[in-house]
């Protein structure tokens, strides 16, 4: 019965330690400096027909639910 207790105890602080290692949020940092390589990677994802120059910043709005955390 002392191994099953053992055993049980053993679960518990792996499945603990899961939690606590795995639940913690990641937190991204944006680099905000114009970066030539980061523009370049960028725009090589772009659908065939579309240019850099038609990619253009626009204006944040409140209902966008990206930008509430």
């Amino acid at each position: 019965m002392s191994s099953l207790i053992r055993a049980a105890r053993a679960m518990t602080v792996v499945c603990f330690s899961a939690v606590i290692l795995f639940g913690l949020s990641a937190t991204a940092t944006a680099d905000p400096t114009d970066n030539q390589a980061n523009n370049d990677k960028l725009f090589a994802l772009l659908s065939a027909g579309y240019t850099p120059a038609d990619c253009k910043a626009s204006k944040p709005y409140p209902e966008d639910p990206f930008l509430h955390g």
